[in-house]
């Protein structure tokens, strides 16, 4: 049994596990449970515990608490036959017990870390706390019977995860935890019920969506004009009949409705943003709908701008046509319109060129998580826009911040030859920036510019 976390706190000793599915969340487990405060330690009414157990991440996952007076709290989360707070309490001998399964299990005599047999099996730290002492042990949960009892063979560390399994085991049955999470048979017939309710579920939902495109099908075959245009804008978002209904959308998007105009917008951006779009018949030219999405650039709609400026992104080559209006809309008032432009910009990469001028007017007023990508770009598109990049990029490299700085060496290395006439510059920050991270990459940079 995995996934647990276990602590013993009265008087002398604490025990805890934590099972994660990746590293990362296991190293702040880990941390998190090293503190082991006074609330961590109690149950919800503050009384002290003797021992907790805590699966996370598994089914069945719950947490588990045992105090000194035998109070034994349950919380069942997903998984288990009974969900929520439960209490129940265990005689003083069987406190005793646990102690000495503990005890037993001899944790301080453990390495700090087991190999992982198996790469589907998650990761435990066990952590053991006695007086001013402590230590945590990594291992990987069960890895079979090799190490059981009287067996002298397995991989090394499986009778140390055997004695661990043990423990995990004589906690479970003296709490009798099978009364809250029930036996593999209960939760395995309330899974396939869950499955089978979720089907029915799903099914309803599918009857209800194909019911709700037949009836906008129905408003789109209409003689009606209104209604013709607001069911192309669902059609569009439902992905059906995409050919027949994006030329109306397309020309909803000039309605003289705000409303009507962001809904169009949006629906496009949902559109193109999805592989389905790859797949799209002679409906619309993508020269077309550039050219539609660049008008919605200048709409006095903010919502419209942002969402013409995504799709605009996902339409690259075509759309570095517009790459000028978006670089104009990095200078635009509502910063999410400026987002969605550069992030456009992003995706047009070295077809961005256009829009130059409108990254250097931005760059000394952008915030500090769009600089570097404003300064990377300019790198992109190539030394044909040297004139207007490199000022900004050799302004950039007395920037206060580290990742501007290299953002800006890197990129006047991305310009080749148009960057000879700042080696200069390259070489005094070479010498003398102080960060020696920033020092080696421009020696690098001229080494690669002096190549050109």
């Amino acid at each position: 049994m995995v996934g647990r976390t276990v602590r013993c706190s009265v008087l002398a000793l604490s025990v805890w596990f934590v099972a994660a599915e990746a590293s990362g969340q296991l190293y702040e487990g880990v941390l998190r449970h090293k503190e082991l405060s006074s609330d961590i330690l109690r149950t919800s009414d503050g009384t002290p515990l003797l021992v907790t157990v805590h699966r996370i991440e598994r089914d069945p996952a719950y947490w588990l608490g045992i105090s000194g007076s035998g109070l034994v709290e349950f919380r069942g989360g997903r998984g288990v036959m009974v969900e929520g707070l439960q209490r129940s309490h265990v005689p003083a001998e069987v406190v005793e017990e646990l102690l000495q399964a503990i005890e037993a299990a001899d944790f301080f005599s453990l390495e700090e870390s087991y190999r992982c047999w198996h790469l589907h099996v998650r990761p435990i730290f066990v952590g053991v706390l006695r007086g001013e002492s402590r230590k945590s042990v990594r291992i990987c949960g069960r890895i079979g019977r090799s190490g059981g009892p009287g067996r002298d063979w397995g991989p090394p560390g499986a009778r140390e995860v055997y004695r661990l399994e043990e423990l995990y085991r004589t906690i479970e049955r003296l709490v009798e935890i099978e009364k809250w999470v029930g036996t593999p048979e209960q939760r395995a017939k309330k899974a396939r019920a869950k499955r089978q309710a979720d089907e029915i579920a799903r099914k309803a939902s599918e009857r209800e969506r194909e019911a709700k495109i037949a009836e906008l099908e129905s408003q789109f075959d209409s003689g009606d004009v209104k209604q013709k245009r607001e069911a192309a804008v669902s059609l569009l978002e439902f992905r059906t009949r995409v050919e027949d209904a994006l030329p109306v959308v397309l020309k909803v998007l000039q309605s003289p409705d705000e409303g009507d105009r962001r809904k169009a917008a949006s629906s496009i951006w949902s559109l193109v943003s999805t592989r389905s779009f790859l797949d799209l018949g002679p409906g619309v030219s993508r020269e077309e709908l550039v050219l539609a999405l660049t008008a919605g650039l200048h709409d006095s709609s903010p919502g419209v701008r942002t969402d013409s400026a995504r799709a605009l992104g996902w339409l690259a080559p075509e759309a570095s046509a517009a790459a000028a209006d978006l670089g104009r809309l990095l200078g635009d008032e509502v910063s999410g319109v400026r987002s969605s432009a550069l992030d456009a910009l992003s995706r047009l990469g070295p077809n961005a060129g256009p829009a130059a001028r409108g990254l250097a007017n931005a760059y000394p007023e952008a915030r500090l998580s769009c600089r570097d990508e404003i300064l990377r770009l300019l790198g992109r598109i190539g030394p044909s826009y040297a004139e207007i990049s490199v000022p900004v990029l050799v302004r950039a490299l007395e920037d206060y911040d580290v990742s501007s700085r290299g953002q800006a060496v890197r990129s006047l290395a991305m310009l080749g030859e148009a960057a000879r006439p700042v080696l200069e510059a390259l070489d005094r920050i070479a010498k003398a920036d102080p960060n020696e991270y920033i020092r080696n990459t421009a020696r690098q940079a001229i080494t690669e510019i002096g190549k050109e």
